[in-house]
């Protein structure tokens, strides 16, 4: 009979032979999680963790937040998937509401399938808009697995590749509490930073 542990020991041996280790974890030991709820997760031997990652910040209404979970299910139910070459009511809705809390005369929305999507049009629009090609990324910032996302992430272990895209210059995060220029004010801070 498979105990709990002997699971958790098969999930990370069946990992290492079937996912593809492109991603160094930031922990010698992973966690394999069972479930979740709210801010805690629950790995395969019962033992509970606090997520302070929040899933990569994707679950902010923490794990399995009710409302979250019917209205998947309920949209699940309706239609489990539409490309954006159809409308419906949900998009429309979603998209009016952004509208509603956008700054100034921002009405239309773009929906995409992930934060990666979002960074290429978003730098894609800022370039064809200004005409600029060069880019300015924070050093401790993430932002995805595709060409021009990979390439303005800082972090060589977070790169699926060498950078190979030209004008991008990475700086440094403000980061008050261990600063690289020495403990510094405010405004200090925003001229070293700026």
């Amino acid at each position: 009979m498979r105990t709990t542990a002997s699971l958790g020991a098969d999930i990370f041996a069946e990992q290492q032979k079937h996912i593809f280790q492109c991603v160094k974890p930031l922990y010698e030991q992973p966690v394999a999680i069972a479930e979740g709820s709210g801010c805690w997760v629950r790995d395969y031997d019962g033992r509970e963790y606090l997520d302070a990652f929040a899933g990569i910040l994707t679950t902010s209404l923490g794990h399995c937040h009710p409302a979250v979970v019917s209205a998947v299910q309920e949209q699940a139910a309706r239609v489990g998937h539409l490309s954006t070459l159809y409308v419906n009511d949900r998009q429309v809705e979603a998209a009016r509401a952004l509208a509603t809390i956008s700054p100034g005369d921002l009405s239309r929305t773009f929906f995409l399938n992930s934060d990666t999507e979002a960074i290429e049009t978003a730098l894609a629009a800022a370039r064809l808009h200004t005409g600029r090609t060069e880019i300015i990324a924070l050093r401790q910032a993430y932002h995805g697995r595709t060409s021009m996302a990979s390439a303005i992430t800082a972090h060589a272990e977070w790169r699926v590749l060498p950078a190979t895209v030209s004008g991008i210059t990475h700086a440094l995060s403000p980061y008050p509490y261990r600063a690289p220029f020495g403990a510094a004010s405010d405004e200090e801070l925003f001229e070293i930073y700026s």
